[in-house]
């Protein structure tokens, strides 16, 4: 059973790791990742510029990269070029701060999930509901879970369907279960700040 894994945050990106070593328990699992940050990327692509790709070792994986681009970059790169066995699972994370209602669509966590059900493969999102939560391994317990019961179920799982999965920043004992809902609308309140680029000479006359 071979697991692919992504997310947004980076490779190096605790989530991510703690997910990888979750998930190993499961089978062998490949990751390419971003090489950077890469979170409100949406569903950006690279088309103009080259992609860089690093190969990197971490205990227990399979075969990483590091790469230069998009979370979507990556699950197109991984699909089609890096890996040559049969992939059976994409899972994107484990983001820090939820992914509910808009933000699914600039979420390159989310993102990197539709790309691998855009490549035929069940998928899963996952995010941990806290910005300031350190402590991954619960969420990494519950996407192993969904992960084994998403592969168990794949034939029953409709073509072109992801799981978006938030899991609050609780103990394991005190998650009472999964709940299916619908998106609502999420919206923010932007902040702008003005300032005069200090490398633009004005000239006036």
């Amino acid at each position: 059973m071979q697991i692919f894994v992504t997310n947004d945050d980076g490779i190096m990106a605790p989530g991510l790791q703690e997910l990888a070593r979750c998930v190993a328990n499961l089978g062998e699992v490949i990751i390419a990742a971003p090489m950077e940050e890469q979170s409100a990327m949406g569903h950006g692509i690279t088309i103009r510029d080259p992609i860089r790709v690093k190969p990197m070792n971490f205990p227990g994986i399979a075969k990483a990269w590091a790469v230069g681009g998009t979370p979507a970059d990556c699950v197109k790169l991984a699909m089609q070029e890096l890996i040559c066995e049969d992939c059976v699972l994409v899972i994107s994370g484990i983001n820090n701060g939820p992914n509910l209602g808009t933000d699914v669509l600039y979420s390159g966590t989310v993102s990197a999930a539709i790309e691998g059900a855009i490549q035929g493969l069940p998928s899963i999102a996952v995010s941990l509901a806290s910005y300031g939560a350190e402590d991954y391994r619960t969420a990494a317990e519950i996407a192993c879970i969904l992960a084994e019961i998403t592969y168990r179920n794949k034939d029953k799982i409709p073509p072109d369907t992801l799981l978006n999965v938030n899991i609050p920043a609780v103990p394991r004992s005190e998650i009472k279960g999964f709940r299916i809902t619908k998106l609502g609308n999420r919206e923010y309140t932007d902040f702008f700040d003005k300032r005069i680029d200090p490398r633009v000479i004005l000239i006036s006359g």
